[in-house]
């Protein structure tokens, strides 16, 4: 990993090899600043309409991929009764006990694929509120950027905690600072692979 402030905003950090507090605020600070300037360089109606048009294709994917999962598992259980017929008639290398369990197994397993697909779909149908939802996680990422840079120092970690999941310093003087899922998602293309798990070398 190349290091995202002295590669692109080296005022950012001052170089230091020791670690202090403010150091890492300021880096943290730095990243955040850039972000919600591209989130808000992003046109409302854009941005919500991106990452709602992304969530409807991860359900219409993960759909898809319960119903092959299901279907594979509805044509092994036909398999798997046929072999009961053989079983009966001794014909069959497998014996009853463990024909029965295999059967018993792959049946749950193709309840909790139904029970899944009836409740992605249900998410799927429920299209209104999802973008309700996205709506007004904008207008909070959006209201706290606006906020952001006249905060105390205490009001700007508390609008942090909600933008980062976890900032880490590791051997080498790295700041590892990884964004909450939600906030990284809004940003889209918008140079995202620099947003994503930044390391910063202080």
């Amino acid at each position: 990993m190349v290091c995202y402030n002295r590669t692109r905003h080296k005022h950012l950090c001052d170089g230091q090899t020791e670690y202090a507090a403010k150091t890492i605020d300021d880096c943290v600070e730095g990243v955040l600043l850039e972000a919600f300037v591209k989130l808000k360089s992003i046109p409302n109606d854009g941005i919500i309409e991106q990452q709602f048009a992304c969530k409807m294709k991860e359900t219409e994917a993960r759909i898809n991929r319960i119903k092959k999962l299901m279907n594979s598992r509805t044509s092994e259980l036909a398999d798997l009764k046929g072999e009961v017929v053989k079983v009966i008639r001794g014909t069959s290398k497998w014996s009853m006990e463990l024909l029965n369990e295999i059967i018993t197994n792959t049946e749950s397993e193709i309840k909790e694929f139904q029970d899944e697909l009836e409740a992605l779909k249900d998410e799927y149908e429920s299209s209104e509120t999802l973008y309700s939802k996205l709506q007004n996680q904008y207008r909070s990422f959006l209201d706290w950027a606006n906020i952001f840079t006249e905060s105390e120092i205490g009001a700007k970690k508390m609008i942090a905690s909600n933008m980062i999941d976890k900032v880490s310093v590791s051997k080498g003087n790295h700041i590892e600072i990884d964004f909450n899922i939600s906030f990284e998602q809004f940003l889209g293309d918008v140079e995202q692979t620099d947003l994503n798990a930044t390391q910063v070398v202080v």
